[in-house]
């Protein structure tokens, strides 16, 4: 290729760029891979250890095992080589599908140690556009379309209120009035609308912006939701999470000014409890240099290689101010160690927490916290 592009466009070139343009085929997967570099073990174990973790079994999907074994090999060949690959959606990625995202890392954490690589969030943000797909397919989700007066603006409230009360795998969409002339409805397993339409063939909540008690039972009535009693708040309670939140590793009013301080000092008393080992500090520092773990709620859940955590244990960390993590101010940090025996916990675990983070009112609530037993409290411990 390069001989035929000099002569046409009379330029040089040397061994070195014949190596650099071959290792970028190679990675973008225009020149196969040798056989022996391709490794159908590490396929499988992926499979059954996100499917464990998110508690969906892939097994069946072939077109997600053949997609996986397409994109590992690659994948693994620029990671080794240093051959970054950007992925334009990842800040989307991580926002509307962070529970799959943030599971994936975590159980690919576990092979990092054994291939000699560090994954980084834009290849994570690649597989897991390939597992939500596979979700998808599965009906594991629900697509939901929220019809507002005057679109996106109006309905931030309104999509927040009703995730804390919708699984974590459920996806929104968006439309103003003006734009239902160009929506298929027939994508959508709900409509929920703050103005009065009629959708042929279609039923349509309407609800409150607010999402009122008596919204909630009309949704209720659609058969599409769990019976639910009581407050938005009292449903998102963390009964998977709660399990593993120690109130010895609940730390209020900190004075941290950054993250690495926060890490070091809470995986120094983690090590001395030996729920994790001390190369647990690094794997999660290392972690965050792969990209941010914080979010627009003023949170972050950072956790670090599986393999370094001998007892699963979620800290809870409600700082006295924010400090800039990442990209976004924080002052709630769910620091996440989860040991490999409880990989299939992982799901369960990250729910809780998103559904949490996902709530205004509930971090209100945790940041009005003054005590470590008034945060177990109301994390939803009974």
């Amino acid at each position: 290729m390069l001989h035929k592009a000099a002569l046409r466009l009379e330029l040089s070139y040397t061994n070195e760029d014949v190596h650099y343009l071959s290792l970028q085929l190679i990675s973008n997967r225009f020149e196969a891979l040798p056989d022996d570099e391709i490794d159908e073990v590490i396929v499988e174990r992926l499979l059954s250890r996100v499917s464990a973790a998110l508690n969906i079994n892939f097994a069946s999907d072939q077109k997600l095992e053949e997609q996986l074994k397409n994109h590992i090999p690659p994948m693994i060949y620029r990671l080794k080589s240093n051959n970054k690959t950007e992925n334009p959606f990842t800040s989307q990625i991580k926002n509307e599908f962070s529970l799959t995202f943030n599971v994936i890392w975590v159980v690919l954490s576990e092979y990092e140690e054994e291939l000699g690589i560090s994954f980084n969030e834009d290849e994570i943000a690649f597989l897991t556009m390939y597992f939500q797909a596979a979700i998808e397919r599965a009906r594991m989700n629900r697509k939901i379309l929220i019809v507002c007066q005057m679109g996106i603006a109006t309905s931030e409230l309104l999509i927040n209120r009703i995730k804390s009360i919708l699984p974590s795998l459920d996806t929104f969409e968006v439309a103003s009035v003006a734009e239902l002339e160009q929506i298929v409805f027939d994508e959508y397993d709900l409509i929920i609308s703050t103005t009065k339409i009629e959708i042929p063939k279609k039923e349509v909540i309407q609800v409150s912006p607010f999402l009122t008690k008596e919204d909630i039972e009309r949704v209720k009535t659609s058969n599409f939701l769990p019976s639910i009693d009581g407050k938005i708040i009292d449903l998102v309670r963390a009964h998977h999470l709660i399990r593993f939140v120690d109130k010895e590793f609940i730390f209020v009013n900190t004075d941290f000014s950054s993250k690495e301080e926060l890490i070091e000092q809470i995986g120094t008393a983690l090590a001395e409890k030996n729920f994790v080992n001390r190369q647990f500090i690094q794997t999660v520092q290392e972690r965050e240099a792969l990209g941010g773990t914080d979010l627009p709620s003023g949170t972050a859940v950072p956790h670090g290689n599986s393999t370094s955590v001998n007892k699963t244990i979620i800290v809870v960390v409600k700082n006295k101010k924010k400090f800039k993590w990442n990209k976004y101010y924080v002052d709630l940090v769910f620091l996440i160690c989860i040991a490999k025996q409880d990989t299939f916990q992982t799901r369960n675990i990250l729910s809780d927490i998103y559904n949490i983070i996902d709530n205004s009112e509930q971090l209100k609530q945790l940041r009005k916290a003054a005590s470590n037993e008034e945060v177990l409290r109301k994390l939803g411990s009974d």
